[in-house]
């Protein structure tokens, strides 16, 4: 016996005609190809998928860090607005005398009148900061300043006298005439 597809021993019996079993073979090819198709098709339709949920967390992103920019600048404008409007002008260079301070671990000097010296001692005045530019400014502007950001003020000396007395020493006073 010879081995020939059931199709062609159909067609041979008489059983089948010509037409018909062309047309069992075109829709036989037409349905392996959808197969493939539909295989190759899934895998493209994931992938689309993946890759507009990807580009859609990639936007989100973006989008948070641009809010988070312009919050950033929001704050700055309001700092800076702030300071401009309630800072103290600083005096002329001949009649500025330095004060001294640490900010961030580092002694600055800002040139102030004796009057401003003895107001921020006093702690009625405070230094802010922004845009590396040291201002003069009210100690409630300095509250507001701080509310809104911390690293905006400076120095900010508190109204609490440091009195730090040791017991132990308290009878045992210095002498003035003592040279070091």
């Amino acid at each position: 016996m010879s081995k020939k597809s059931l199709q062609d021993q159909l067609l041979n019996a008489g059983l089948v005609s010509e037409n018909k079993a062309k047309q069992m073979r075109s829709e036989k090819r037409k349905k392996k190809k959808q197969k493939g198709n539909d295989a190759v098709a899934s895998d493209a339709a994931l992938s689309v998928q993946q890759k507009k949920q990807a580009q859609a967390e990639k936007d989100r992103q973006l989008n948070e860090e641009q809010k988070k920019s312009a919050e950033t600048q929001a704050l700055l404008h309001q700092i800076k607005h702030l300071i401009e409007q309630n800072h103290e002008a600083l005096p002329p260079p001949d009649e500025a005398i330095p004060y001294h301070f640490s900010y961030q671990g580092k002694v600055k000097t800002l040139y102030i009148s004796s009057e401003q010296k003895n107001k921020l001692i006093a702690a009625k005045l405070a230094i802010a900061i922004v845009m590396d530019q040291f201002y003069l400014v009210s100690v409630q502007t300095a509250d507001k300043l701080k509310q809104r950001s911390p690293q905006s003020v400076a120095v900010l000396l508190s109204e609490e006298p440091k009195t730090q007395e040791n017991d132990d020493y308290k009878g045992f006073e210095v002498p003035d005439d003592l040279i070091w």
